[in-house]
């Protein structure tokens, strides 16, 4: 896989990189490619250099006064090769972030109580684990981190240092508040590089050396072939990347997720079908997909949903792209629009061209095509303000589906929810702002990860790294705050949410998304 791929691939994936569209990694890349793969004279591991060795004291790993009952704390960050200088000087909390029990090692639990707790009044699993002792739990948190601070502002994506601001917030607040499994989380900081899989790599050899019992990632590992690295090390992953279904289930139970992929597209054909997309009295009579064939799975199983959706495949035109490594060649997005057009195409929808939709949607407009759209959100409701926003001329009226809360903040007469609200509160101490403002939901994507994580542990039937499947599942739910919407973990082997979708509409009078339908419907 090309670096073009392997950043289209992250950035449709990782919560924060929803944003960076593949427009931005087509025009900014060409110039920055060079000194993204070129380490810099600090991108080195902080101790003799080997990139699975735990960091002791990292690049600036400063030594503060967390939040969490008061505990002084130090906060480590393992750089390596490819994955730029880490945060310096960043807020830390939680006793011992470079302590927690090497490799193997863990202390033993007593029973219900699991030996010495942070609050009288919870109650442990029991049993041990790599990376837990009787007061602590050492974790693993990643930090996207292109070539350093600068790389990801070239691309919109929060700084490292922004990064760990949230993540310690969100930490410190778990702390103060009794810990996981009635202990504090201890966490060590570690950067990656998303178009480096060599840095990716080394990334995970040195988490797995680390001794940690579980990993938190913002967006760093959203590449699927890469993050099937801690699944084989069987420390548990929990991240915001809805990847393919079939890699949740190869590396069961160590991947959690917000989603995957799958339950977008299918929950979009048939909650389409469900509101009359499909019907011939709403003026249906073609569907156009669009589509780049980087995934056939997913191609054919959304074929295979139309044709039990009713829609006949004498009635479907396609038009495949291909997998250009960036965007798609504007011959191709040109003679798919004459191609609809010809054919009679009514509606249109579109398989994995989030980076295409807006050129899609300017050469339309252009050409006098105005079909009605019926999309998944896949995280195409996200750019509707950016750069690659689509032309809100063509778009109006399109229909999204969407299992998230995005276009609530747009919406008149929605509030946030609780799960909002108290990650809103979390944040406002870190001036990074409420999680509806926060670039792709920061703070919120955070909050849940982390919230995932704890309900996991808290409810598993003992403290061992291949129990959280079950602990999730015990929990039944967890209240996510904004771009996360509900969830459902009761069913057998349940590790990823996206259980319901609603419905959002792009408005023309505030070219925005806005929901429709504030109820949360069953999946299909």
């Amino acid at each position: 896989m090309t670096p073009f791929q392997e950043f289209r691939l992250w950035s449709r994936r990782a919560p924060m990189g929803q944003r960076v569209t593949a427009a931005v990694a087509a025009v900014v890349a060409l110039s920055a490619l060079g000194w993204m793969l070129v380490p810099a004279g600090a991108q080195t591991a902080s101790n003799s250099g080997s990139p699975g060795s735990q960091a002791q004291s990292g690049a600036g790993g400063a030594s503060a006064s967390g939040s969490g009952a008061g505990a002084s704390a130090t906060a480590t960050t393992q750089t390596v090769a490819g994955g730029g200088q880490g945060p310096t000087g960043g807020p830390t909390g939680g006793p011992g972030g470079a302590a927690g029990g090497a490799a193997g090692g863990a202390a033993s639990g007593t029973g219900a109580t699991g030996g010495a707790t942070a609050s009288s009044h919870c109650t442990s699993p029991p049993g041990s684990a790599q990376g837990v002792t009787s007061t602590q739990i050492k974790i693993a948190v990643l930090l996207v981190n292109i070539a350093g601070a600068a790389g990801n502002q070239t691309f919109g994506v929060a700084s490292p240092q922004q990064q760990q601001t949230a993540d310690q917030a969100v930490i410190d607040n778990i702390n103060a508040s009794g810990g996981v499994a009635c202990r504090k989380l201890a966490p060590q900081f570690f950067t990656g590089n998303p178009v480096d899989s060599n840095s990716l790599q080394q990334a995970c050899l040195a988490v797995a050396q680390a001794g940690v019992f579980a990993v938190i990632d913002l967006g760093a590992f959203a590449n699927f072939p890469n993050v099937s690295c801690f699944a084989q090390n069987h420390i548990p992953y929990f991240g915001g990347n809805n990847f393919a279904a079939s890699l949740v289930n190869q590396f069961y139970p160590y991947i959690f997720d917000f989603g995957t992929l799958d339950a977008v597209y299918k929950d979009t054909v048939f909650g389409l079908q469900k509101d009359g997309f499909f019907s011939p009295t709403n003026g249906f009579k073609k569907l156009g997909i669009i589509y780049r064939d980087c995934y056939p799975k997913i191609f054919s199983e959304e074929t295979g949903w139309l044709s039990q959706a009713g829609v006949a495949p004498s009635n479907i035109v396609t038009y495949d792209v291909g997998c250009p490594s960036a965007l798609a060649s504007p011959s191709d997005i040109e003679n798919a629009v004459l191609k609809f057009q010809q054919a009679g195409v009514t509606n249109v929808t579109t398989i994995d061209e989030l980076g295409d939709f807006a050129a899609f949607t300017n050469v339309a407009q252009a050409q006098n095509f105005h079909p009605k759209y019926g999309l998944a959100d896949d995280g195409l409701l996200e750019i509707a303000g950016g750069a690659e926003a689509p032309n809100s001329s063509n778009v109006v009226g399109a229909i999204a589906v969407t299992s998230g809360r995005e276009g609530e903040q747009n919406t008149a007469g929605l509030t946030p929810t609780a799960g909002t609200a108290r990650c809103n509160a979390i944040m406002q101490p870190t001036g990074l702002g409420p999680v509806y403002q926060q670039p792709a939901g920061l703070g919120g994507n955070v909050c849940d990860m982390f919230w995932m994580f704890a309900a996991a542990t808290d409810h598993a039937p003992a403290i061992a790294q291949n129990a959280l499947a079950n602990g999730l599942e015990a929990s039944g739910s967890v209240d996510f705050s904004f771009p996360e919407g509900p969830n459902n973990f009761a069913g057998t082997g349940v590790t990823v949410g996206g259980q319901f979708y609603r419905f959002d509409q792009f408005s023309g009078a505030c070219k925005c998304w806005q929901v429709i339908q504030p109820n949360f419907q069953p999946s299909f």
